[in-house]
C-alpha cells in the first residue's frame, strides 16, 4: 500500500503495481510505460478539483481490472494498452485518447467521452445513447459496434433496384 503520496510529472518505467493501494495518492503529469497497473481502485486517491492537473499518461501498460468509477479524467491517455474488463461508468473522459487500446468487457455507462479518440481502439462497447459521445473519433471497422445498441436491423447487399416480391 502507498499512502499520501504524491506523483507530480513523474515516469513510471516497467513497473509491477498490480493490485497495490493508492490510498489518497494524487497523480498530476505521470507517465505510466510499459507497466502492469491490473486490479487498481484509481477512485482511492485523491483527485484535487485543480485546473492546472496534467493528465495521466499510459503508454503500452496493462489496466485490467481497474476502476476509474465517477473520475474526472479529462484527456486520459491510454495509447497501445490493454484495458480489459476496465469499470468507466460516470467518468468524465473528455479529449481521452484510447488509440490502439483493447477495451474488452470494459464498462462504459453515463460516461463522459466527448473528442475521446478511440481510432484503431478494438473490441469497445459504447452504447452512443447511454454516454456522451459528441466529436469522438473512431475508426472502421470497430466503429461498426456502435450500432449494436441502436436496435436496427443490419443486412449486407444494396436493394436498391431489386424487387421486393
Amino acid at each position: 500500500m502507498l499512502r499520501d503520496c504524491k506523483f507530480i510529472n513523474s515516469k513510471i518505467l516497467h513497473c509491477d503495481m498490480s493490485l497495490i493501494n493508492f490510498d489518497v495518492c494524487s497523480f498530476s503529469g505521470t507517465l505510466f510505460v510499459k507497466s502492469k497497473a491490473i486490479g487498481i481502485d484509481w477512485t482511492r486517491c485523491d483527485w484535487p478539483d485543480i485546473k492546472i492537473r496534467q493528465p495521466l499518461v499510459f503508454q503500452d501498460c496493462v489496466l485490467n481490472h481497474s476502476t476509474f468509477i465517477g473520475l474526472d479524467l479529462k484527456e486520459l491517455e491510454l495509447i497501445a494498452c490493454q484495458a480489459m474488463d476496465v469499470d468507466f461508468r460516470e467518468t468524465n473522459l473528455t479529449k481521452a485518447n484510447f488509440t490502439n487500446t483493447d477495451l474488452s468487457k470494459s464498462l462504459f455507462m453515463n460516461t463522459v467521452l466527448k473528442e475521446a479518440d478511440f481510432r484503431g481502439a478494438r473490441n469497445y462497447e459504447i452504447d452512443a445513447g447511454q454516454n456522451d459521445v459528441e466529436k469522438a473519433m473512431f475508426s472502421l471497422p470497430e466503429a461498426m459496434s456502435l450500432l449494436y445498441s441502436l436496435n436496427i436491423v443490419l443486412s449486407e447487399g444494396d436493394l436498391v433496384g431489386r424487387s421486393l416480391e
